[in-house]
């Protein structure tokens, strides 16, 4: 046999090794730079999403004269006790039964209060004249049910009863109502399924009528619906505290992973109030959540200063510090308008507070804010970091 015979055909085991060492070496270098690009991705899309909202935000503005609240009382027979104890001790209605399980954000929203946080009459006099506002020919009564009322009743959740108990309403919530309208719900026996929502009804005197009535047939009240001011994904829409009006996940996550859009309104450059998104720490699923002092639109009672609370978190951002200086109150981002916050990546909000847009030193200014880097706002161009 011939040299030229005896020459081999294959590789050795060194040079597979070396082969695929340089391979390994490649993807290694290939794939922070994959997931880089999928995250900027993503960012972009969050971006995009909170840009078309804002769009809408404008849109409900240019007809309403003002942005939506961000935290709400709704009443569907048009009564509030204005007598009633503090808000942390009202029977909230939260009776909704889904045929499936809402999706589980690790924990539901809950109503927080303490030191500095309005009352229950308080807040129901400034629902009252939100609502008053916006639906200019609907009746409110700051004492007993309102009587009158179109079809009965304002059917707020779409669910085809008159609920007993308000429905408090959070700043995620507000969003979705207000740009969305009613709820829409395929009814059977006494359980649910979350259809989407379908805008407000046609009847100055009762928007807030479902289009169909709970055994299907149309309901006159209902009909000659406004489009929403936002198409809300149906599969996005959550109601985790099952009082029939959801909220809407940013479309980074579901499941546990699932974040809401979190929503502030200055209440037309009133003033921010941080205590009006209550996450708690299970609901956002944070450890060692922390609650910082902000100014806050009204008085404090037993606090330090009138004008400083402790809120929990996510709070809305400042261009200064969190805290009234004197008698100077903190200077808070779109302070005529509103901030929409995704969690970002991570899936943390972080504790909100001062951002400095300069580019300049450090951003995001305090201890343990690395869980806001990567959070996408109205308030900057892409991540706040």
């Amino acid at each position: 046999m011939t040299p030229a015979e005896r020459r081999r055909t294959g590789f050795t085991l060194v040079e597979l090794l070396v082969v695929i060492t340089i391979i390994g070496v490649l993807i290694g270098l290939l794939i922070p730079v994959i997931w880089s690009a999928v995250g900027r991705a993503n960012d972009a899309r969050v971006g995009g999403e909170i840009n078309t909202l804002a769009q809408a935000l404008a849109s409900f503005q240019n007809k309403f004269g003002d942005y939506p609240p961000s935290r709400i009382i709704l009443a569907e027979d048009g009564g509030y006790d204005s007598a009633a104890v503090a808000l942390d001790s009202v029977p909230f209605y939260a009776g909704m039964s889904y045929q499936s399980p809402a999706a589980n954000i690790g924990g539901n929203p809950q109503v927080v209060t303490g030191v500095g946080d309005q009352t229950y009459a308080a807040l129901a006099q400034k629902s009252i004249s939100v609502m008053r506002k916006f639906f200019s020919k609907t009746q409110f009564s700051t004492g007993p049910a309102a009587s009158g009322i179109v079809g009965g009743y304002y059917d707020f959740n779409g669910n085809g009863v008159l609920d007993a108990n308000p429905i408090y309403l959070e700043g995620h919530e507000c969003l979705a109502f207000f740009l969305g309208g009613i709820p829409t719900h395929t009814i059977v026996g006494s359980t649910y399924t979350l259809e989407g929502v379908g805008g407000f009804g046609g009847n100055p005197r009762n928007p807030f009528r479902p289009a169909y009535l709970p055994d299907g047939t149309l309901d006159p009240v209902g009909q000659n619906r406004s489009e929403p001011f936002f198409e809300f994904r149906a599969e996005r829409l959550v109601d985790d505290d099952f009082d029939g009006i959801p909220g809407y996940i940013d479309p980074l996550g579901e499941g546990p992973a699932g974040r809401y859009f979190a929503y502030f309104s200055s209440y037309g450059g009133q003033g921010y109030d941080p205590n009006d998104v209550n996450f708690n720490a299970g609901a956002i699923s944070e450890p060692n959540p922390v609650a910082l002092p902000f100014s806050v639109s009204f008085p404090v009672l037993n606090g330090v200063s009138a004008r400083v609370t402790g809120s929990p978190l996510p709070n809305p951002y400042t261009s200064s510090l969190p805290v009234a200086t004197g008698d100077k109150p903190a200077t808070f981002h779109q302070p005529q308008s509103y901030q929409i916050i995704s969690a970002g990546r991570d899936r943390l909000f972080g504790t909100g507070g001062q951002y400095s847009s300069s580019g300049t030193g450090d951003r995001l200014p305090g201890d343990g804010r690395t869980r806001e880097r990567d959070n996408v706002t109205n308030i900057s161009n892409g991540t706040l970091d």
